[in-house]
């Protein structure tokens, strides 16, 4: 038991330090890049990633090392989906519907927090590998309404802007230290 968990918080660490990590580079490139290419190609990778995880435990032919992998993906996609998805907001709504819409975003990431642990465990026990194939199935239906958006999600930019994306991502480090 003691070697199960010190897996679970290996693999835990593993998708904090991404998340620590990808940050401010992943803030920078969704600023510059086409938001919904980059929700697109986020949520198709969490479907792969969840999927092949869940056909390999229920194939038993998962090891450590792939359970590390997965938490790194996910960890990577989701760092540069959930600012893509956010700076969309301002894109989708109205400005007189933008509090509404980022309140109700930020109540609907909160969701899968209160739910998750719950439901997981009823799917964990009706067979190990099915709360990643629910998670696949979740992120497919996003990458549905990722699709489903016809609004340009791209920022305008200025080149000189764009072209210095580590002297941006120094000043925001040097912001958080002030501050």
């Amino acid at each position: 038991m003691a070697s199960c968990d010190a897996h679970i918080a290996v693999s835990g660490n593993v998708l904090a330090a991404t998340a620590f990590v990808l940050r401010l580079p992943a803030g920078a490139l969704v600023d510059r890049w086409d938001r919904r290419r980059i929700m697109i190609v986020c949520d198709a990778g969490r479907i792969v990633n969840a999927a092949v995880f869940g056909t390999a435990v229920a194939l038993g032919q998962y090891r450590f090392a792939h359970v590390l992998l997965v938490a790194f993906v996910e960890a990577a996609l989701g760092v540069l989906f959930g600012p893509a998805e956010s700076a969309a907001v301002r894109r989708v709504v109205t400005a007189e519907q933008r509090r509404e819409a980022v309140a109700a975003n930020a109540g609907r990431t909160q969701l899968p927090g209160l739910a998750g642990p719950p439901l997981g465990g009823v799917l964990l026990s009706a067979g190990r590998s099915l709360p990643f194939f629910a998670d696949a199935v979740s992120y497919a239906v996003s990458l549905a309404c990722v699709l489903s958006v016809r609004t340009d999600l791209r920022t305008r930019r200025t080149a000189t802007a764009a072209d210095r994306p580590v002297a941006e991502m120094l000043y925001c480090v040097r912001w958080i230290g002030r501050h």
